[in-house]
């Protein structure tokens, strides 16, 4: 959802929220052990958008900003002791196409990406 204003016929400005509910269940066949694990994950995940344009008779410019919140990076719990990230041995390739699957709880930790975007627009005549 967002609301836009128009200041004008040179100036415009917009602001917007996007909300997305994520959930997801996990099966995992180890077939070495002979086990299985089931896992349920979810999550929200939360964009505050923003813009600004100028209108000139050639020229338009525009600025589009977002910041997104949620959770990101998979990773394992080792023994308790909080987040491992991409550095995790566990979550490292055996090699061709096969993972070692993770031997510990599994966790997404938080994540925040941020986007600028700059657009500039000439008519064509």
């Amino acid at each position: 959802m967002g609301v836009g204003r128009d200041l004008g016929r040179t100036v415009a400005f917009e602001f917007g929220l996007v909300v997305r509910s994520i959930h997801y269940w996990l099966t995992q066949y180890d077939n070495i052990q002979v086990s299985m694990r089931n896992q349920e994950e979810d999550w929200v995940e939360w964009t505050p958008t923003w813009g600004l344009g100028f209108r000139f008779p050639e020229v338009e410019i525009r600025y589009q900003g977002r910041v997104t919140n949620g959770t990101g990076r998979p990773g394992v719990v080792p023994n308790g002791r909080g987040f491992a990230g991409r550095g995790d041995a566990t979550l490292a390739s055996a090699g061709g196409n096969i993972i070692v699957a993770p031997s510990g709880p599994l966790t997404l930790g938080d994540v925040k990406v941020v986007t600028h975007q700059v657009s500039l627009s000439l008519p064509l005549r």
